[in-house]
């Protein structure tokens, strides 16, 4: 890996890279060197930091770079083990989304049994229930 720890480094779009100097966001943070390259290219990343490091503008950044806003369909889900991880990376998205078109960030919950919520155009959107089984409906 080079030294070149700027986010123009990444070959990012445009707009992600006017948003991320909005934010003030100049070089990446250690984890989001050695990650985002990686998840850049497709690759499956697994990291461990603190908090506060940079894992979430991280991987976020990844799924943002690869949404296509022509596409009107869902194209990405995180899952997330609480309600409060789930607002806190949901808001880190919408942050570096700011000025992206066709993006939408949308966080939803679920209860016991519950595996999708009806939204606009009445098209399903799946989430996270209690385990694997619930997460995806049975086909």
């Amino acid at each position: 890996m080079t030294d070149d720890r700027s986010f123009q480094s990444l070959g990012l779009r445009n707009d992600l890279l006017s948003r991320l100097q909005q934010m003030e966001f100049t070089q990446m943070t250690p984890v989001q060197a050695a990650a985002l390259p990686s998840a850049l290219e497709g690759k499956d990343v697994v990291a461990q930091a603190s908090t506060g490091s940079g894992k979430t503008a991280a991987f976020a950044l990844a799924c943002l770079q690869r949404l296509e806003n022509t596409k009107f369909h869902v194209q990405s889900l995180v899952l997330c083990p609480t309600r409060e991880l789930a607002e806190q990376v949901a808001e880190s998205f919408r942050e570096l989304a700011k000025h992206l078109s066709n993006t939408k960030v949308t966080t939803e919950f679920s209860r016991a049994g519950e595996t999708s919520v009806q939204h606009e155009g009445n098209d399903p959107l799946w989430w996270c229930g209690h385990g694997p089984a619930d997460w995806f409906p049975a086909a």
